[in-house]
């Protein structure tokens, strides 16, 4: 009973986060097509065979994004446009995880110049893990969320992705 409702306060509690920050859906719950891809991420149609919406092992619920890295290619990526505030420092945080030959990517881009601003990857673990980056939008009034795997093969998975305003971040998600 214990484990139960400690898992429910963490659930909860990322639930909450995820209703402050700029990333639409973060924590995969909610499915698009039936479901089978997470709403609010889009992605050309190769990627939906190296990721995959999964209802059985997520960070702060069940739900989560999966990666094969034998499937597709590492140039497949699914992606998010945010509106943000210019010249603000932001927090990017996201729970990860990888294997030896599969790391999970997120990154945020400066929409006009495909910059990598900020961006956090697995390790080489097979658990969760959570990492953050500080970042600053620049003269951005939006960015674009991109995650990815690097690997051929292995697997991965990623959740709880979110972005922060620096003086907003929850002290336990970093």
């Amino acid at each position: 009973m214990r484990t139960l409702v400690s898992g429910l306060i963490v659930a909860s509690a990322f639930w909450l986060h995820a209703q402050t920050g700029l990333v639409t859906n973060g924590q995969f719950s909610a499915a698009d097509d039936g479901p089978t891809w997470p709403e609010a991420w889009t992605a050309a149609a190769p990627a939906g065979k190296r990721f995959s919406w999964v209802n059985i092992d997520g960070f702060g619920s069940n739900d989560s994004l999966a990666v094969d890295a034998a499937q597709g290619t590492a140039t497949d990526t699914v992606m998010q446009t945010v509106s943000c505030a210019t010249r603000t420092q932001y927090v990017l945080v996201a729970a990860l995880k990888g294997s030896a030959a599969c790391t999970a990517v997120v990154e945020v881009l400066d929409p006009k110049s495909g910059t990598v601003l900020a961006a956090v990857r697995s390790g080489a673990g097979e658990t969760w893990a959570l990492a953050s980056r500080r970042f600053n939008s620049g003269g951005n009034e939006t960015l674009q969320v991109r995650l990815s795997a690097v690997g051929a093969e292995g697997k991965g998975a990623l959740d709880a992705v979110q972005i922060y305003g620096a003086d907003a971040v929850p002290d336990d998600l970093v």
